[in-house]
């Protein structure tokens, strides 16, 4: 594809854009959900340990992922000798960075600049994204892989470059597949065969060069999979396929034991995820309907195929959570944008200034609002402040459909999108009480440990992966009082994590010795000697 210098522009404002959203102050935060901890704690392993081949999690093989995104995060970590939050969410912020940029490419491709432009800053701008691309997360480096898997495939599908855009989509799903795990290759090639059975050209999965870049796929898998059987005698790979087949994903509704009403979850998640944009999907797939617009415009049909083949698929999913969305936004995004360039070529040119004034005053009152509301808490105060700025946003919007101002109207849109994402994500999260008392605990916990190696855990209350993470040590399941007392005969002195109220009834039995109290997390740490 050539590109010409208004999309270089366009592209240039679009990683601009980005790297504010995802890559400032990406580290400010502590990891503050469990599998952020968990994912960052094998990739330290990985880089401190030395188990690249195999993930490790506290000494032990861990099968549930594959190594990929572990060995990006041990990469990044190597030049600050560590991993931390920055290094541990880089590679997802990049990726989201990236599946922005490939969105813009895709939608150039099957549109033009403009709906390629507001596709990508609809994605980028989603609730959820701007979340999840700033955190340690698999699922958005797993959209990166299969969204540019897709990207690959469509541009060999309409371009005489086939077999060079065949042999990356089959290695870029091969990544997706190291990435998550083999269900990747389902999701990938599950879009592709509807969208060309409505074209009725399904004979190109049997073409020469399609099948030729299959071996791109075998061979970046056994690159990985070679070593790692020769490493544990293939014990290893049996369990790591048998883990990661995607059985687990395709278990029946009936099996699944959370999020019984599948519907409201999987159209509830991915609603409140893509807000503010998701409003106006449901426009356009009324009109998508009542219309028949693929007769008109045969482009829509690739993005509608991906995202209806995969909203089917989460949505016979088992296991069901709002992450595993995530490579729904970037074809919703695409149409969502379509639509919008449908009504922009009816849109009136705004002609008197006041209006950009007044909606440059409205976005500095919901911004400051929402730094109120923050900040001052759920206050009666705050509540009215934020309800009034509510009825103010949904009041200037209908004026802006009322006078056809669609332009003006994704502006509006688009700067309340970025306001709520850099509030959250700069203000709220760093600020939050909880994210301070966790790094003051750590701080002061390291300091009591020392030189100890291992420390014991008590109880099942604490967040086993956070403290594996922060305390940077092998840790001891201890769950009884002949435990704790078998634990403490270690040569040496070690140490043993516990709640206040655990405490109180193993003291009188067992022989300990308190070391440190930590009153904001109602924690006590005790010692043999």
């Amino acid at each position: 594809m050539r590109f010409k210098e208004n999309d270089r522009v366009l592209m240039g404002g679009l990683m601009v854009l980005s790297s504010l959203l995802y890559v400032l102050n990406l580290g400010s935060t502590g990891l503050w959900e469990k599998h952020e901890a968990l994912y960052a704690e094998v990739a330290r392993e990985m880089l401190v340990d030395g188990h690249w081949i195999i993930p490790h999690l506290d000494g032990t093989v861990y099968i549930e992922k594959p190594p990929l995104y572990f060995w990006m995060v041990a990469l990044c970590s190597i030049p600050v000798g560590d991993v931390n939050e920055f290094t541990a969410r880089l590679p997802a912020a990049l990726c989201a960075m990236g599946t922005v940029m490939v969105t813009f490419l895709l939608g150039r491709k099957l549109f033009n600049a403009r709906v390629a432009f507001m596709g990508a800053l609809i994605l980028a701008t989603c609730l959820l994204f701007m979340v999840y691309g700033r955190s340690v997360r698999l699922d958005t480096t797993f959209t990166f892989f299969i969204s540019s898997a897709l990207l690959a495939f469509y541009s060999g599908y309409t371009s005489d470059r086939k077999t060079f855009c065949f042999l990356s989509f089959w290695f870029l799903t091969a990544l997706a597949v190291l990435t998550k795990g083999l269900f990747a290759l389902f999701l990938v090639v599950s879009p592709i065969i509807l969208y060309l059975f409505w074209n009725n050209d399904l004979k190109i999965l049997i073409e020469r060069r399609f099948l030729f870049g299959g071996s791109a796929f075998v061979l970046t898998i056994t690159a990985w999979l070679l070593p790692a059987y020769v490493w544990d005698e293939g014990d290893y790979i049996r369990q790591f396929i048998l883990v990661n087949s995607g059985l687990s994903y395709a278990l029946p509704l009936a099996e699944s034991k959370h999020h019984h009403n599948v519907l409201r979850y999987v159209v509830g998640y991915f609603f409140y995820g893509m807000m503010p944009w998701s409003i106006f999907l449901i426009a356009f797939s009324y009109r998508f309907f009542s219309k028949r617009l693929w007769r008109e415009n045969r482009q829509l049909l690739f993005p509608a195929a991906w995202l209806f083949v995969m909203f089917l698929i989460f949505f016979l999913m088992g296991q069901k959570r709002s992450t595993y969305l995530l490579p729904l936004y970037p074809p919703a995004a695409l149409l969502i944008a379509a639509w919008w360039d449908g009504l922009m070529e009816r849109s009136q040119n705004i002609h008197n200034p006041w209006l950009l004034r007044g909606l440059g005053c409205l976005l500095v009152v919901v911004l400051g609002s929402e730094v109120v509301w923050v900040c001052q808490g759920i206050s009666s105060r705050a509540m009215i402040v934020f309800g009034s700025t509510v009825f103010s946003i949904f009041a200037f919007g209908a004026f802006l459909v009322y006078s056809g101002r669609f332009k003006e109207l994704f502006i509006f849109v688009f700067l309340i999108a970025v306001s709520t994402g850099v509030s959250y994500n700069q203000i709220f999260l760093p600020g939050e009480k909880k994210d301070i008392l966790r790094k003051v605990f750590y701080k002061e916990l390291n300091s009591s440990l020392g030189t100890c190696t291992t420390l014991g855990v008590y109880g099942y209350g604490l967040d086993y992966k956070e403290l594996l993470f922060y305390s940077k040590r092998r840790l001891k399941r201890v769950n009884s009082a002949s435990e704790v007392e078998e634990f403490f005969r270690s040569e040496g002195k070690v140490y043993c994590l516990m709640a206040e109220g655990d405490y109180s009834l193993l003291s009188p039995k067992v022989d300990m010795h308190l070391v440190r109290e930590f009153p904001g997390k109602g924690l006590l740490l005790v010692s043999n000697k």
